[in-house]
């Protein structure tokens, strides 16, 4: 990361959010969306749900942080589309607010957003 990019901290907050949003599916996801794991084909889907988000978040923000190669902005928008599309489809299918889905579009796009690729100058 280079000193001079003020965005940097925001898209590295951004993917620390991801990164959370799969430790909160892992520790109380279960519990505020009982039937959740059921819809993600049971225990094998439900977790690699949630250790995928963890696992996206941790190489966003290494990415973001350019300690490895790592397309940051298309994986920030794509982590945004599937929060967007997975709170929009629990409102509809079972009337429930989905904070965590949100909150992954959030992170997912401030990490698009304020992800600055290293410049070759």
């Amino acid at each position: 990361m280079s000193s001079h990019d003020p965005f940097a901290s925001l898209a590295t907050s951004g993917a620390t959010l991801v990164t959370f949003v799969g430790v909160c599916h892992e520790v109380v996801g279960a519990r505020l969306f009982p039937w959740a794991p059921e819809a993600l084909g049971g225990s094998l889907g439900w977790h690699g749900a949630g250790l995928a988000c963890i696992l996206g978040g941790l190489l966003l923000a290494a990415g973001t942080l350019h300690l490895i190669r790592f397309p940051v902005a298309v994986g920030g928008f794509t982590v945004a589309a599937i929060g967007t599309l997975v709170g929009i489809w629990t409102a509809f299918a079972h009337a429930q607010f989905h904070l965590f889905a949100f909150t992954l579009s959030v992170g997912g796009l401030a990490v698009a957003i304020f992800h600055h690729p290293v410049s070759s100058t």
